[in-house]
């Protein structure tokens, strides 16, 4: 008796065209991935939490303008550090905290935070601490924990007894593994 393989949910079409969009969010193309979901959702499509992925892109939309009106630097790392805060609240209302897609919202919006502290250092002739530690807390929240160690280290020289400072490392070496 031979058994033909059975195709897995994981196989079909719509749903890898699904978990692209998951790959598009992470790289922070919130549009495209709202249009592929759109047009995955307009062809009746019954996908297990599509309308909490829709939900949590819409949530990002809804903010582009003001994102993007932004001066890019530190008054673009300050806007998407609040509205981070805000979709933090929104994800716990909505109940969508440990939702998988979540960590790459994460993703596309520290990289672009770190991206924005690293662009307001290069800006500034002389190195601000105060800088320096808010990129770590971005590198340490996007699990860059490498770059981090390496960042609060350069910041060393300039407070060597910062308590926060301090901490920060600390996290940075847990990250790592390192004592």
């Amino acid at each position: 008796m031979s058994e033909e393989p059975q195709l897995t949910f994981e196989d079909e079409p719509l749903r890898r065209r699904y978990l692209q969009t998951f790959d598009l969010i992470r790289r922070g193309d919130f549009d495209g991935s709202w249009r592929a979901l759109d047009e995955l959702h307009a062809q009746g499509v019954k996908l297990p939490d599509l309308y909490d992925v829709m939900k949590c892109l819409k949530f990002w939309l809804n903010r582009k303008t003001r994102i993007e009106s932004c001066e890019a630097g530190l008054p673009l790392a300050d806007t998407l550090e609040g509205e981070w805060k805000l979709f933090e609240q929104f994800i716990m209302q909505k109940a969508l905290a440990s939702h998988p897609v979540i960590a790459h919202f994460r993703e596309a919006v520290w990289n672009r935070v770190i991206e924005n502290f690293i662009l307001a250092i290069q800006q500034g002739d002389v190195p601000d601490p105060e800088l320096l530690l808010r990129l770590s807390g971005a590198l340490l929240v996007g699990g860059q924990y490498a770059r981090a160690r390496d960042t609060l280290l350069y910041a060393k020289k300039f407070k060597p007894r910062d308590a926060v400072l301090h901490a920060y490392l600390g996290d940075a070496w847990h990250g790592l593994g390192e004592n």
